[in-house]
Formats: structure tokens, sequence, C-alpha cells
């Protein structure tokens, strides 16, 4: 038995970029909903901050992701 390698890996792994981008978006819109619900706890802005600031970060995620598998 022995290891396979990236090259043969990536051949059955089903990967395909859509892929990533489709859960690049899956994970950029948990992260805004995630954010813009504690972000509610402060009044007024709060919410808006929130889902900005979680929808940067699962942006940054879905980046990270997709330039550490290709």
């Amino acid at each position: 038995m022995r290891e396979l390698s990236v090259v043969e890996i990536s051949q059955v792994d089903g990967g395909t970029a859509a892929g990533d981008i489709v859960m690049g978006a899956a994970g950029a819109w948990a992260s805004t909903v995630t954010g813009a619900a504690i972000g509610s706890v402060v009044p007024g802005v709060g919410t808006v901050v929130g889902a900005a600031a979680g929808f940067t970060l699962g942006v940054a995620i879905a980046v990270g992701y997709s330039l550490a598998t290709n």
C-alpha cells in the first residue's frame, strides 16, 4: 500500500472551480446571516455592520480555501 499523490487525488475528488464558487457563496451567506444576528444586539447599525463583517469573513475564507486547494 502506498500514499496517493496530489495528482491522483485531484483526478478522482470531483472538486471543480464551480464547486469552490458555490461553496464559497454558501459560506459567505452563512457568515452574513450569523454576523447580522450577532450585530442585531447593537441597536441601529449593528445588523448592517455585523452582516458586512460576516460577508467579508465569508469571502476571505472562500478565497483562502480556493487559493490553498488550486
